[in-house]
């Protein structure tokens, strides 16, 4: 009788072939859970995150991300951070809508300081790798002018663009950035732009300073190439299109007053060359006297449609080309031969009737190491290229995303600074909370291992 009141169990075998599939489903399901937690949604992950618009008070962080959301940015003087700056366009309207750029100013800044923030994003917040970015702002420095660039975005039917992301570069200064507002229209203040050292103003040519725009809107680009002779206003830039207005840019001799040199940005003011017509030959870069960190820098210009120019650089060592003016009225051209650190000189010529026209330019090209600028070399299309780091917002992933030290070094090729960005593990358990399905998993995974022991052992 007794043999019959004894419990029985299931053979060793069995017994253990349930617990290994009971382990193995209920650590699936407990990982699908864990996912569930730690996945940050894409379509709010911060992406193309730039550092603009640098000043002693002041600047600006704007992003794109691939679905509509709303972002804003908390920023402090320790890693604690605390203050939420939001979108520039949440002040400007009662109720701003969510959007796929993003745009937020941090103003009432102490200069010279380091700064830490971080970025909210579709209400989670993303930081560098598990720590706050670092920028550091720029010292104290008045303009002695107003000076300004301008204009509008329109889509391919010619009506106005809002929300597009606006970005300016000049060569040796930081870069600046805009959003257009309902009716397209965008601006952007020249005069305060620093240096990439952000210890003065930037010492750029009113007349005749080449300007790289570039403008998003989360789907399209389109980008611009002027000179500040042609930026207020700029003509209308139509997204998705490239546009060349160099040869738009002519501006009658003298008639813009030279500008008083900048001390305090530790360059030169270089000289403008004046022209009448965009048919006269011009060097738009570089300026006279500039200072080049490239050893093959691109030079641009204008001159007479078609014409064959001589093209010769005069130092220890001498180059001699030629090189043809586009049915545009511009010309670009790079020397095969690295040039020698120090002082050039470029000559430009051509024959026209019989009669030799040319210009010259003075430049400077710094030896490695000599400077933080960064180096414009040529590319086919004429563009300052820049790095782009694609971030993943898993914590889980393996993001090695690039470290945003003090700002003085750390500028990317566009004269800005552009930034990955990671979700903090520890918010983003906080705030994804679990729902309904993820419930059924959770507790699916915990019954079958529970159920496998019970068996074996009971």
């Amino acid at each position: 009788m007794k043999k019959y009141l004894q419990p029985k169990h299931l053979p060793i075998p069995v017994g253990l072939t349930i617990l290994v599939l009971g382990l193995v489903a209920g650590i699936f399901a407990i990982n699908r859970v864990q996912n569930l937690f730690t996945k940050a949604s894409p379509e709010n992950t911060p992406l193309q995150v730039k550092i603009t618009n640098i000043t002693h008070s002041s600047f600006v962080i704007s992003w794109i991300t691939a679905g509509e959301s709303l972002g804003s940015v908390t920023i402090g003087e320790t890693r604690e951070v605390g203050e939420i700056k939001g979108d520039i366009r949440e002040t400007n309207q009662e109720n701003h809508s969510k959007s796929k750029v993003h745009f937020v100013m941090t103003d009432n800044l102490k200069p010279q300081t380091k700064y830490y923030f971080k970025i909210i994003s579709g209400g989670k917040t993303y930081d560098n790798s598990g720590k706050p970015y670092e920028i550091t702002t720029a010292n104290t420095s008045v303009p002695e002018d107003n000076d300004i660039a301008q204009g509008r975005v329109l889509d391919t039917s010619g009506s106005p663009l809002p929300d597009v992301l606006v970005y300016l570069s000049m060569a040796n200064t930081i870069e600046q950035a805009a959003v257009t507002d309902k009716n397209g229209h965008w601006m952007i203040p020249l005069a305060t732009s620093k240096t990439l050292t952000l210890q003065g103003l930037s010492n750029y040519d009113r007349t005749a300073q080449i300007i790289e725009i570039t403008a998003k809107t989360g789907t399209e680009t389109a980008t611009a190439t002027l000179t500040t002779a042609n930026d207020n206003p700029v003509p209308d830039i139509t997204i998705g299109k490239n546009h060349n207005f160099l040869d738009e840019g002519s501006i009658p001799q003298g008639s813009v007053p030279d500008k008083t040199t900048i001390s305090q940005s530790g360059f030169q003011a270089p000289t403008s060359v004046p022209f009448t017509q965009s048919e006269n030959l011009t060097i738009l870069f570089p300026s006279e006297d500039e200072e080049v960190n490239s050893v093959i820098p691109e030079f641009i210009g204008n001159g007479p449609k078609g014409k064959e120019l001589i093209i010769e650089i005069e130092s220890d060592q001498k180059i001699s080309s030629t090189t043809t003016v586009s049915d545009q009225g511009d010309w670009k051209w790079s020397p095969q031969t690295p040039l020698t650190p120090g002082e050039h000189r470029i000559t430009i010529s051509y024959v026209d009737n019989g009669i030799v026209k040319k210009i010259s330019r003075s430049f400077t090209v710094l030896a490695t190491g000599e400077s933080d600028l960064p180096s414009f070399t040529a590319t086919p299309s004429g563009e300052i290229k820049s790095p782009t780091i694609t971030p993943y917002a898993s914590p889980a992933s393996s993001l090695s995303p690039t470290s945003l030290p003090t700002i003085r070094p750390s500028v990317s090729a566009t004269m800005g600074v552009e930034v990955s960005s990671s979700p903090t593990q520890a918010e983003q358990l906080l705030d994804s909370g679990i729902d309904s399905f993820s419930r059924i998993f959770l507790g699916a995974g915990i019954l079958i291992i529970l159920v496998g022991l019970a068996l074996v052992f009971f």
